[in-house]
């Protein structure tokens, strides 16, 4: 299993591009149920690779929201389009709720 963890370790270094739902993957491959093979150390590319994607690190994932900064002139504040948040002056992001001000806004 020496060759198993130095595929783990390698995936670990890397950082994190696509995402994949495991368990899809897994289902997939004829893995939802685990390893079929009945022998304790079993070396079929299948059940490696069903080892390999259940010891891969995951990570929460979360859609990203884009949205907009308002400008309120009567108040000389900027508000989010997305939570409603104010703000003194826009930001990238939005503070309270995490979105990405990059969206389009028709003038």
């Amino acid at each position: 299993m020496e060759r198993l963890d130095k595929v783990i370790g390698g995936l670990e270094s890397r950082s994190s591009g696509d995402l994949i739902s495991r368990s899809a993957l897994m289902y997939d491959m004829g893995h939802s149920q685990g390893c079929k093979c009945s022998c304790a150390d079993c070396e079929k590319i299948n059940c490696l690779m069903g080892e390999v994607i259940e010891e891969a690190p995951s990570v929460e994932a979360e859609p990203v929201v884009h949205a907009h900064w308002v400008h309120r002139k009567s108040w000389s504040k900027w508000v989010c389009s997305a939570c409603s948040s104010e703000e003194d002056q826009p930001r990238k992001r939005c503070p309270e709720c995490g979105a990405h001000m990059d969206e389009e806004v028709a003038e």
